[in-house]
């Protein structure tokens, strides 16, 4: 009784330690990107999608144009059909926005990245939760349980995941979730007779399409590799059953949110898509970049020696020992398809980013564990195998962390809004080449006394009526033309000092020169 009060604790403080961890990694997000205002754009704006600007009104407050885009208006709290409106206009499926929608119609005209983070936090724990669970199928240890949890919490990836406020930690739960149900029906066969396991299986299917449509391209490669595994063991019923349910899940969503149709067909994104499937001449160089990122955020950069340390010692124990080793249908269902998800994701993906894979992190966390778990339990046991394991997982999380480099934390805009901070009585001009590109400056505009936008895409227009007599802060593309623009300061006396950027745009301060007698 005792011993088992113990662990109830300790479980408890792996829960609350991650938490923790994750509030901490939160808290070192400086700003957002063009894709995270979206999130909250898609999620609130009532009318359209994008952004509204008028070119040449002066904004006072400087927050008011942006504030409202991300905030709930009072008369449109809990407003869905707003929310589905603006996601068939969009290129993803809405769960996730509703979702966000109903925090933010909790306090209405206000915005917080806090938010967002909620939503990821709240499914983050959700998928440690159903780690947990799959390892529980496959060992009654309390002692590799515990480790393997310590080891997800420690793992980078998780936390670029949640830093990144969109909807991919939600798709990793659903993704992650899909396996362990699987893995459910590969460890007891009555499963398949069981109506109600497919009827959790078509929601928890459901739930990850209606995510992101990702999660169907996994759920899709998925669904061919075990069909043919069943098949090859002449279990044609259940691979049939187990087809129509997945077919079924892509039908009801359809019903659900039929501006899928359009995503698919329709849309740029997804002509996109199609056309890159046929020729994408970037899809070696995205291969390797997101090759690269992944090994650091799930593998510490060590991803070649833990495999050829694995694949040692399973020849040196297949030599020595005699051992036959077989390959179980629940790694083959899982490396398959996640090596088929990722070789196609990079082969259709507008950009070489780790986010499009973060739906399968969870996925491959299990199939590292799994293996590395296997390869040491063929060498040794009992006391030793805990040992090496724990070893290999500690090498892994300590250097995965001093590796990993933060990219979604937005640090490189923090020069940017510290001046805005420190000079917030100064007024700003905003030229933008395209409105969503004013996106990343958000959180750094806000703070001025005030902004004015203008379109600088086909010409470049007069700032003199735009600007103050005196001391301002031009905000101007982050392109070739940028010394062209800066020249219409110059010209009326202005000295431009450069102070940061928004990645789209370069921010710098314009002081007036007195003129000397």
């Amino acid at each position: 009784m005792k011993q088992a009060v113990i662990k109830k604790i300790f479980d408890t403080l792996i829960y609350i330690s991650f938490i923790l961890v994750l509030v901490f990694a939160c808290r070192q997000k400086v700003s957002v990107n063009i894709d995270e205002v979206y999130s909250y754009g898609l999620a609130n704006h009532y009318g359209s999608k994008s952004i509204q600007i008028e070119d040449g009104f002066k904004y006072v407050p400087s927050e008011e144009v942006y504030y409202n885009y991300v905030t709930v208006f009072d008369e449109h709290r809990f407003d869905y059909i707003n929310v589905w409106n603006n996601q068939v206009q969009d290129v993803h499926p809405p769960l996730y926005y509703c979702i966000l929608h109903t925090i933010c119609s909790l306090r209405p005209r206000t915005f917080s990245m806090w938010y967002g983070f909620f939503i990821n936090i709240g499914f983050a724990i959700g998928v440690l939760l159903v780690i947990r669970k799959i390892v529980d199928l496959y060992t009654k240890g309390y002692f590799v349980k515990s480790l393997i949890s310590l080891s997800f919490i420690a793992m980078t990836g998780i936390y670029n995941a949640v830093m990144f406020i969109r909807m991919y930690v939600m798709a990793m739960f659903f993704v992650t979730l899909f396996i362990y149900w699987v893995f459910k029906f590969i460890k007891d066969k009555d499963n398949f007779r069981e109506v109600s396991q497919y009827i959790i299986l078509l929601l928890i299917s459901v739930g990850g399409i209606l995510t992101h449509y990702y999660c169907m391209v996994f759920f899709g490669l998925f669904t061919f590799v075990y069909a043919i595994c069943l098949l090859s063991g002449k279990r044609i019923r259940d691979a049939l059953f187990f087809c129509v349910t997945m077919a079924v899940s892509v039908l009801l969503s359809l019903i659900i949110f039929p501006g899928m149709y359009s995503h698919f067909f329709l849309s740029g994104r997804g002509t996109e898509s199609f056309e890159h499937f046929a020729y994408n001449e970037k899809f070696v160089a995205q291969l390797s970049v997101v090759a690269n990122l992944i090994n650091k955020h799930i593998f510490g950069g060590l991803f070649p020696i833990l495999i050829f340390i694995a694949l040692l010692g399973l020849i040196v124990a297949l030599v020595k020992k005699k051992i036959e080793i077989k390959a179980g249908t629940d790694l083959i269902v899982t490396v398959v398809p996640s090596l088929m998800y990722f070789v196609l994701i990079s082969r259709i993906a507008p950009y070489g980013t780790d986010r499009y894979y973060f739906p399968i992190y969870g996925v491959l966390f299990v199939i590292f564990i799994l293996s590395v778990s296997r390869a040491i339990k063929v060498l040794t046991k009992g006391t030793a195998f805990k040992v090496i394991l724990a070893a290999i997982l500690v090498v892994v999380s300590v250097n995965g962390w001093l590796v990993n480099e933060w990219s979604y934390s937005e640090k490189y805009t923090e020069d940017a809004i510290k001046f805005a901070r420190e000079h917030s009585d100064l007024d700003c001009v905003f030229l933008y080449e395209r409105r969503t590109r004013t996106h990343p400056a958000f959180f750094e505009v806000k703070n001025y006394n005030s902004v004015t936008f203008a379109n600088c895409r086909k010409e470049i227009p007069d700032i003199s009526t735009m600007r103050p007599d005196g001391d301002f802060v031009f905000i101007v593309p982050n392109t070739e033309r940028q010394e062209e623009i800066l020249d219409l300061a110059y010209k009326d006396g202005y000295i431009c000092e450069y102070v940061g950027t928004s990645g789209y745009s370069n921010t710098f301060w314009c002081q007036k020169q007195k003129k000397e007698y």
